[in-house]
């Protein structure tokens, strides 16, 4: 079976309909890894306020036991004369 101009044609315009399909899910694609990148990155910076926040309760916490310890000792050493 010999192949004509109509078939050629045919095939020609099946092609160029699959690589508009092709290039929409490219496109979709993209927008998606966009969003979840972006999602991502939001995760990322709420996650680091949150350890900052952490971070510098801790700092206060030992900073308060620190003034803490003199005061416990003072007392102690006082008691036990």
């Amino acid at each position: 079976m010999a192949t004509t101009a109509d078939d050629v044609w045919r095939l020609l315009g099946e092609l160029a309909v699959a690589q508009k399909e092709t290039e929409r899910r490219f496109q979709e694609t993209e927008q998606l890894l966009k969003e979840q990148s972006q999602e991502a990155e939001r995760r990322f910076q709420e996650a680091e306020r949150r350890f900052q926040e952490t971070e510098q309760v801790l700092k206060d916490q030992a900073r308060k036991t620190d003034r803490q310890i003199p005061t416990i000792f003072a007392s102690t050493s006082n008691g036990s004369n």
